[in-house]
């Protein structure tokens, strides 16, 4: 005897890529030792035990489906097959994997030194066609300061910043053009760490986010959270190798001298500008230079703006 009566389930909704596990009992009905095997069809299933015995005692079996390859969109079915010296029994497994559409930063954890910015793309790869859509993305405010937004070539739309710490987007595809999907750039966030302290951020898509088709209605989706992390800077520091000394002088000097040149980048303009006049001129590189020769002298203290 198996309950249930035939050894069948409907494991549901499954996203692909996922596992399942679902149980039934085998038990003896009649007066001497039953002796069972179980066995499957389908490479997505694995049964544990796949074999044993019992007199009065019930038996139970572990029925684990595995999504990872499975088509997308589409119902997968297979069988369970319990023998036994007395008798077989048939059961059917089912199982529904949706279609794969997903939403994620690229790079999904980013980070950049005070004063600094990063640019973190937000990507959908979809199995169902969007036209459409709206992203609420939020962040901690004091750690994440979102300065610009570019959209993808494929969208227009509106972007609104206007609240800290939530940067809300709506896209669509210009009249005309037909829904999309695959692997689709949304757009692509320039954010700036705005703490000289160390921060970190989760860059959250709330709940009211969503792709939607225009025919279908709104999509379900994955969403992939991300992390932003702020690092502190050292006033001076103009190569960020976390050390003021003649290195970042010689950079200084160049990048002044040189105004331009790619050959004599820095890497940051919050810590060149030592004196905290608003420019970045020869008085930093001077000032900086008697820093690191008289680190020890007050008058020759760095001062880069708060």
């Amino acid at each position: 005897c198996t309950n249930p009566d035939p050894p069948s389930h409907d494991f549901g909704t499954v996203p692909e890529g996922q596992t399942a596990t679902w149980t039934f009992a085998i038990t003896n009905c009649g007066e001497n030792t039953l002796t069972w095997t179980v066995s499957d069809d389908q490479p997505w299933i694995t049964i544990t035990p796949a074999s044993g015995d019992t007199t009065t005692e019930t038996d139970t079996v572990t029925v684990t489906i595995n999504t990872t390859g499975l088509t997308c969109g589409a119902a997968h079915t297979g069988t369970v097959t319990v023998s036994s010296n007395e008798g077989t029994k048939t059961g059917t497994i089912t199982g529904y994997v949706p279609p794969n559409n997903d939403v994620y930063l690229e790079p999904q954890n980013s980070s950049a030194r005070y004063g600094n910015t990063v640019d973190v793309a937000i990507w959908a790869n979809t199995t169902d066609s969007f036209g459409a859509g709206q992203i609420n993305l939020t962040s901690t405010p004091g750690c994440v300061n979102v300065t610009n937004w570019v959209y993808g070539p494929l969208w227009q739309g509106t972007w609104d910043s206007s609240s800290d710490g939530r940067e809300w987007l709506v896209f669509i595809r210009p009249l005309g053009e037909p829904a999309v999907n695959g692997t689709v750039l949304i757009g692509t966030l320039t954010i700036q760490c705005c703490n000289n302290h160390e921060c970190e951020s989760a860059l959250s898509f709330a709940p009211s986010s969503t792709l939607n088709d225009p025919a279908t209605g709104d999509l379900l989706v994955t969403w992939a959270e991300g992390i932003f992390s702020c690092h502190p800077q050292l006033c001076g520091d103009v190569t960020c190798d976390d050390v003021v000394d003649v290195s970042d002088v010689g950079r200084l000097l160049y990048h002044v001298g040189f105004s331009g040149d790619p050959g004599y980048p820095i890497c940051n303009e919050w810590a060149a500008d030592v004196n905290c006049d608003g420019k970045i001129d020869v008085s930093d590189v001077g000032l900086l230079l008697y820093h690191v020769g008289f680190p020890e002298d007050l008058r020759y203290a760095l001062k880069c703006c708060s």
